[in-house]
């Protein structure tokens, strides 16, 4: 709005308004009172040149924040619960995070993982980056395990949260269940205990390893020794 430009001699008066709105060169308008819609975030200078019924000029300038509007990121993990097996390391995936304003000049500068689940990011369990790999000695160190077979208890809860270019943020979980990799041996000896025939000295013995089982569900023991 340039309806506040004057002529210090009441004799002339203003003809003309040119608006300079993003800073290159040329006018992109004119009118005492122009509206521009701009595309992008950022600060441009804008210049109001006003002309006299002479032709004689002058300017004003002034920056214009253009930051309003914006909407916050949107986490999002690859998967919504994460099993890893004893040793392993951990590869999340948060790639899937968006910014709805990229196209006006907006985007994720930050992804931070709190490992560790105590709320805090930065710490030196924790992870940052789109897509971490989490080794298995922090994993070890960080979690809760082994989970049971029948519960899947404990879990562990991972949070990711993504940070745009003004600072707003936006978070999402996974869970994490770690189990032992190594089957459990299970003997079951009939009769127990196993009598032995005094005329033949040998023992008739039973011995069932079907009780045996992998820690992890969904995993079958397929050999027995």
């Amino acid at each position: 709005d340039g309806n506040a430009s004057f002529h210090p001699n009441p004799n002339r008066t203003i003809a003309q308004y040119d608006w300079n709105v993003d800073g290159q060169a040329g006018f992109e308008g004119s009118g005492a009172v122009f509206n521009y819609s701009y595309n992008r975030f950022g600060t441009y200078t804008v210049t109001l040149r006003v002309t006299d019924d002479l032709g004689r000029t002058d300017t004003d300038t002034f920056d214009m924040v253009v930051d309003q509007g914006n909407q916050p990121p949107v986490a999002r993990i690859a998967q919504n619960a994460y099993v890893v097996l004893e040793g392993d390391d951990l590869v999340l995936d948060g790639r899937g995070s968006s910014d709805a304003n990229q196209n006006c000049g907006d985007r994720i500068v930050s992804y931070q993982w709190d490992i560790d689940g105590d709320g805090q990011f930065g710490g030196p369990a924790d992870a940052t980056g789109a897509n971490p790999t989490i080794a298995w000695a922090t994993l070890d160190a960080a979690m809760d395990w082994p989970a049971d077979r029948n519960t899947g208890l404990p879990t562990n809860t991972v949070t990711l949260q993504v940070t745009d270019t003004f600072g707003r943020t936006s978070t999402q979980t996974t869970q994490v269940t770690i189990f032992r990799a190594i089957p459990e041996a299970v003997v079951v000896q009939t009769p127990n205990p196993s009598p032995i025939n005094l005329q033949t000295g040998f023992s008739r013995t039973q011995l069932d390893g079907r009780e045996s089982r992998s820690p992890v569900p969904g995993v079958n023991i397929v050999r027995y020794n």
